[in-house]
């Protein structure tokens, strides 16, 4: 139940991957965990960034699942990914947040835009 109301609500979709390993879709951004470790994220339609494993088996294994059938996996050092990470959840957060009140309330962006075109302005600055 509580799955359908974050899904239905909030459009946070969990997908699990094997055991102690899923995804959590908000938005364009997909994060990967393993336990309560991020250790992945892709933001749609690009490149899947991975982090170097600096703890064992168990994540290597999970890791394995992530990547498995991608050629556009891109791996990074931990203090690398956490900062990508971090800075892809904000640029995601702001458009989740503005498509939220555009739907909700018909609202715009401070400066009239639509979330199209901030998305947009966003894909285009992480190139």
């Amino acid at each position: 139940m509580e799955r359908d109301f974050l899904e239905h609500r909030f459009g946070i979709y969990i997908h699990p991957i094997c055991n102690n390993c899923l995804g959590v879709e908000i938005g364009d951004l997909t994060v990967y965990f393993s336990y309560r470790t991020p250790i992945a994220f892709k933001i749609k339609p690009k490149k899947k960034y991975i982090c170097e494993n600096i703890w064992g088996k168990t994540t290597e294994k999970h890791m394995a699942y992530i990547k498995a059938g991608q050629t556009n996996t891109i791996e990074l050092k931990r203090d690398d990914f956490k900062e990508k990470l971090k800075t892809s959840f904000r640029q995601n957060f702001i458009v989740c947040a503005r498509d939220l009140l555009k739907e909700r309330f018909g609202l715009k962006t401070e400066t009239g835009e639509s979330s199209d075109s901030v998305r947009s302005n966003l894909e285009k600055s992480e190139e």
